[in-house]
């Protein structure tokens, strides 16, 4: 199967700071055809061809900066507003989100980065029954983003592709990762381990860093300088990367 590959973004995604690197690396990219539209509800949307497989999407595009206290109600609501579209999808073109973890590129080759905005912005999306069960599309930056969609694709092809929301699998899974590198033993397996079977999910996790009945269990099994990690990490440290 072939056909014609396309990229169509929104007018409002070409007004946001982040298309002006975006943009070139799309523009170029080998046998797809760059067009714009005025739909609002999303900010890129793919027709793309893997083989015999033909893959279409939309999407709506995330930046750290995004996810700013000022931002974040803004950001929640729209994604409600792009959630809520998943009924008039067909089986052949679905929803997601493209998390960009840095809207500049990388000044050298290794590739790294945290992971703190991604957290904030699955953190935000528990808030949304709806918009929590939207797939992430994670991209590095820029010149990596079209490379993460048709890889996603690729993958949902192979068979269903899982939201990969905290709340299905270990809630310290990447909270584990943005703490490893300081003085907390979070990235202890001992410690992952009490605390995933205390709060099995993020969402009660949350909630018990919010209590003093909950704060008092982590100390009761962890120790303070444990809950204190947890606890700085839930206050401010993860709101944007």
């Amino acid at each position: 199967m072939s056909g014609k590959q396309y990229i169509t973004f929104s007018s409002s995604l070409q007004r946001r700071s982040v298309w002006s690197v975006l943009h070139p690396v799309l523009d170029v990219a080998p046998n797809i055809t760059l067009e714009e539209s005025s739909d609002k509800t999303y900010d890129l949307a793919f027709c793309l061809f893997d083989g015999n497989h033909r893959h279409e999407m939309r999407a709506i595009l995330f930046t750290p900066c995004g996810l700013e206290e000022d931002d974040r109600q803004a950001t929640l609501t729209r994604v409600e507003k792009f959630a809520s579209l998943i009924s008039d999808s067909s089986s052949n073109q679905y929803l997601a989100i493209i998390f960009l973890h840095s809207n500049k590129a990388f000044p050298t080759a290794s590739g790294r980065f945290n992971f703190n905005g991604l957290i904030s912005l699955q953190v935000l999306l528990l808030h949304s029954p709806n918009a929590s069960n939207l797939p992430i599309i994670s991209a590095a930056e820029p010149s990596t983003l079209l490379a993460s969609v048709k890889e996603h694709c690729k993958a949902r092809a192979c068979g269903p592709v899982q939201p990969p929301m905290v709340s299905s699998q270990s809630p310290l899974f990447l909270l584990e990762r943005v703490l490893a590198s300081g003085s907390s033993q979070l990235h202890q397996r001992h410690n992952l381990n009490v605390l995933s079977d205390l709060f099995p999910t993020l969402r009660e996790l949350s909630r018990a860093t919010r209590t003093l009945e909950g704060r008092q269990l982590i100390i009761e099994y962890l120790g303070e300088e444990v809950e204190e990690s947890i606890q700085a990490f839930w206050s401010d440290e993860w709101v944007c990367g």
